[in-house]
């Protein structure tokens, strides 16, 4: 199976309304919602909430993004309640969410920086195996992000327990390097103290750079390929296993394997098998969309989020998405 992308596009120079109504496409057709269920202008912000009820009849079965759209970016944060008469979210400040500021971004966590002279993209990958797993690819210029919130039917393990925690899955992904090796790792973006990540972490604390500090979840790892590469050793991840001509003699060229069905949280399934993961070695510049070509015509897949270490028989990982 193959996933089924759809491209959404906010034309330069487009405004912070266009930007939000490309978001909305995209999560409407990711059936994470039938419309905004809040939607407002605050100063310069254009706000907007996606309500997920993830279990209604838990505590905190229902989680609110609160989505922050501007001509220079696209921002989110979190809550476990939202009153859309008042426009603000209620309960308790730090527990339930973090400011009732709607007129500035600061208190957000930063989805993409952004520039409205340069036309931005939302495409969404929806799973072919499962329709109810959808990942989103922001492009703006040279600039992208790659993030995910999981469907009501994919979502959290069962000790999660949504009565004593909120569980949102605000998931990015990220990537970084050192020595030969590149490192790409999947991040909770957004807590309050009610998260099921966030109350022992943020106990006491009222400094909105905790509340939107990325966690890693699942870092996965690419070696380097050059002799007596032995610092890779030393980095803490889930190495992606490869098998190098130059190393084993034995074989006829290196093989590198396509690892489907990544995991990407430890308190959710397995994404889709139309969703992988491979570490390449390659001397060509890779960004998102490039293609990655397993078989030509048979099985090929498109690069939502990399991590690349420009080195030499440095390692590059890629997760991708399956088209072909």
């Amino acid at each position: 199976m193959t996933v089924v992308p759809q491209t959404y596009t906010a034309t330069a120079t487009w405004t912070a309304v266009q930007l939000a109504d490309t978001f909305k496409t995209a999560f409407i057709d990711a059936d994470l919602m039938t419309d905004w269920f809040d939607s407002f202008l605050s100063g310069t912000v254009e706000n907007r909430i996606l309500r997920v009820i993830n279990n209604g009849s838990k505590t905190y079965g229902t989680v609110y993004y609160w989505f922050m759209f501007t001509t220079t970016g696209a921002f989110v944060a979190t809550t476990n309640t939202w009153n859309a008469t008042t426009h603000v979210p209620t309960g308790t400040q730090y527990i339930d969410y973090f400011s009732t500021t709607t007129n500035a971004t600061t208190n957000h966590a930063t989805l993409l920086a952004l520039t409205n002279t340069t036309t931005c993209t939302v495409t969404r990958y929806t799973s072919g195996v499962n329709s109810a797993v959808s990942l989103f690819l922001v492009r703006n210029g040279a600039s992208d992000t790659c993030f995910m919130l999981s469907h009501p039917s994919f979502n959290a393990s069962s000790f999660v327990d949504q009565d004593k925690v909120q569980f949102n899955t605000l998931i990015t992904f990220g990537g970084s390097t050192g020595g030969q090796y590149a490192i790409l790792s999947t991040r909770q973006a957004y807590s309050t103290r009610a998260s099921y990540l966030g109350a022992m972490r943020l106990r006491g604390n009222t400094t909105v750079s905790n509340y939107t500090q990325l966690l890693n979840l699942f870092q996965y790892v690419g070696f380097g390929n050059l002799n007596n590469n032995s610092g890779n050793w030393t980095t803490t991840g889930i190495y992606l296993p490869v098998a190098a001509s130059n190393t084993n003699t034995a074989l006829g060229a290196d093989h590198t394997p396509m690892y489907t069905a990544p995991p990407i949280s430890p308190y959710m399934s397995a994404l889709p098998s139309d969703f992988g993961i491979t570490s390449y070695y390659a001397s060509s510049t890779m960004v998102a969309q490039d293609t990655f070509v397993v078989s030509s015509g048979t099985e090929e897949w498109e690069i939502l989020a990399y991590a690349i270490n420009s080195a030499t028989s440095s390692a590059r990982v890629l997760f991708c998405a399956r088209t072909v």
